[in-house]
């Protein structure tokens, strides 16, 4: 049984541009709050009978609320449109297994049966036709310039704009033969992408389109000639050449033979610029970011510096952004774990085996290392899959890593000396807020112990549930810091 601590609670917050008709329920349950219920007020001018109500739950739930969450639904419509009803049903008992965000399935949706369709028929799969003229290859083109235009400022990289970009990105500009060298690799890459991959065919080198089912910029999968650049709706419909360019240009460099980057830090995240050259060398976007910035499109989060007390030395500042820019990266790379994880046992779930890998053998003892009454490892064979109860567990792991990556990245944090010895991070309803509070001894101790006394602030500032502290921090430090530790 899951552990009361991993439940999913609370209803989806629905952005303002989501699409309309879309009621959303907490956890086990078939009520519509106030706010819900409103809703129904969008559709009083529609005869309900030409509505079609599609009810899901999240794979944690009985599948019975199915049929209770249509009739919430139902009888709120009615209230605005009375007389008019019944609605057609459309119970779908399975649509949320494997999707990790519980809350945004546990819903029913609105479909007009009046109105023609939209969006594709996911039941194709993603893959489509590559448009004409093609973008991609357009892109690819500007990629090459734009390499170039970063070897020629390397060349002379003591007399143009490259010189502060290597002293930011690659702490000096002695090494710029092996940042060339990368790029160099990453050129070569390209034309490997030279054909598209017809649909259905089997995997092999070369690059396909994706529609709305995979809502993705890009993505490469496989290295050299077995490489496959995937392109998705928010790159096709984008007119940003250079921005979708230094995005091919990163997914390119993770394939370029005599390079494979790794993701280490993102041009998003604080530690980018603090990345020791060993792994600068090596990371992805360490690379995007010279040529974007070189190329006149630098990046960066986009919330600006954290802010800092007067009182706070310059060194101190620059030191804890490091050190706050490590945290970051554990909860981000931990985050994307948990959830890889999830997927992993879902798609095991539904193959009836597990096959040996990092997931199976690596990340999921680490959890049940963490969590030991919550998962057991100890009962996954080769022959065995994960129950439901390890899927679930896996999938609140995630939420609370969700709630800890929302707090730090693209936030502005306020650094403020602390009234006593204490680590403080501000706690709010909702969870850690922008406040934190550093006494005058920190400053003075190791990168890792900074680093860990921050993560046990965060930790205790609402976003995990008190008796899981030493398990989330146990999880983060053991998976995080396989991405590195400052020096």
């Amino acid at each position: 049984m899951v552990h009361a601590d991993f439940f999913i609670v609370g209803r989806y917050a629905e952005p303002v541009d989501a699409p309309k008709g879309r009621f959303y329920f907490d956890r086990g349950s078939a009520v519509l709050d106030q706010g819900e219920a409103a809703k129904a007020a969008r559709f009083a001018g529609a005869r309900v009978s030409d509505l079609r109500l599609r009810a899901t739950v999240s794979e944690d739930e009985d599948p019975g609320l199915l049929t209770a969450r249509i009739d919430a639904v139902e009888q709120a419509l009615l209230l605005a449109a009375p007389g008019t009803g019944p609605a057609q049903r459309e119970e779908k008992p399975l649509a949320g297994k494997g999707n990790k965000d519980y809350r945004l399935v546990r819903r029913v949706q609105v479909f007009d049966t009046t109105m023609a369709p939209t969006g594709p028929d996911c039941s194709q799969g993603p893959q489509q036709p590559c448009p004409s003229p093609n973008p991609f290859l357009a892109v690819r083109d500007r990629v090459y310039e734009m390499i170039e235009q970063a070897l020629q400022a390397l060349r002379q990289v003591d007399h143009g704009p490259a010189g502060p970009v290597m002293d930011q990105y690659f702490h000096g500009r002695q090494h710029a033969p092996q940042v060339a060298a990368g790029l160099t690799a990453i050129a070569r890459q390209l034309p490997l992408y030279r054909k598209e991959i017809p649909k259905g065919s089997p995997d092999q080198g070369g690059y396909r389109c994706h529609n709305e089912c995979d809502p993705i910029v890009a993505s490469n999968e496989g290295e050299g000639k077995e490489a496959i650049m995937t392109v998705g709706p928010k790159f096709l419909q984008s007119k940003d050449t250079d921005k979708l360019a230094l995005t091919i240009l990163h997914e390119a460099s993770h394939a370029a033979i005599d390079l494979v980057t790794e993701d280490l830090a993102y041009d998003w995240q604080r530690l980018l610029p603090f990345l020791p050259v060993e792994r600068a060398v090596k990371n992805a976007d360490s690379y995007a970011a010279l040529v974007g910035a070189i190329i006149g499109r630098p990046v960066g989060n986009t919330v600006g510096p954290d802010q800092y007390a007067a009182t706070i030395s310059a060194a101190d500042q620059r030191g804890t952004t490091e050190m706050i820019g490590w945290l970051e990266q554990y909860v981000v790379h931990t985050r994307q774990e948990a959830g890889s994880l999830h997927l992993s046992m879902s798609k095991a779930t539904g193959a009836g085996w597990w096959m040996k890998g990092t997931y199976r053998d690596q990340i999921f003892p680490a959890l049940g290392a963490a969590f030991p009454e919550a998962t057991r490892p100890a009962d996954i064979e080769p022959t065995t899959v994960p129950t439901a109860d390890h899927i679930a567990t896996a999938a609140g792991c995630y939420d609370r890593l969700s709630k800890l990556h929302a707090a730090i990245t693209n936030r502005k944090l306020t650094i403020t000396p602390a009234a006593d010895d204490q680590v403080t991070w501000q706690n709010t309803a909702t969870g850690p807020g922008p406040g934190v509070a550093l006494p005058a001894s920190f400053f003075g101790k190791s990168g890792q112990t900074r680093v860990e006394l921050l993560l046990d602030a965060m930790l205790a500032a609402g976003a995990v549930e008190p008796a899981r502290i030493a398990g989330y921090r146990q999880f983060i430090l053991a998976r995080g810091t396989l991405t590195g530790q400052p020096n």
